[in-house]
């Protein structure tokens, strides 16, 4: 979500009529330099489906609709290039390794997809 956007959707989705579909849930997990426990996370009432918001700015992205994939449930995702260049940019490893094993992206792939030389984006990380 983009960053700017990252208070009003709690919002949204604790007022009328949605108070009935989504609940507020506690964080998932409080993981050593993150701020993800920080950030608001939801629960569907109906399934057990947790999902939380997080600003786009922490995962090095832009949140612009040519980013994003939908799912066959039309739930947006970010495409995959831009995921797995956005791992390595934050250089989130434990993440990384995980999409690297649970999909089937070549070396070639990786090579064409990704930039895999450039320097490190010193405004980021402050």
């Amino acid at each position: 979500m983009r960053t700017s956007q990252l208070l009003d959707a709690p919002c949204l989705l604790k007022s009328h009529p949605y108070t009935d579909i989504y609940i507020t849930a506690p964080p998932y997990t409080i993981k050593p330099r993150s701020l993800a426990h920080v950030y608001p996370r939801f629960k569907c009432n109906s399934v057990t489906i947790f999902f939380q918001f997080l600003p786009s700015e922490d995962y090095h992205f832009e949140c612009e609709p040519w980013n994003f994939v939908r799912s066959q449930k039309g739930i947006p995702c970010p495409k995959l290039d831009v995921y797995i260049q956005s791992l390595i940019d934050t250089y989130n490893m434990v993440a990384l390794h995980d999409v690297i094993d649970g999909s089937d992206g070549s070396e070639d792939w990786g090579e064409k997809n990704l930039e895999l030389t450039g320097t490190i984006d010193v405004h980021w990380i402050k």
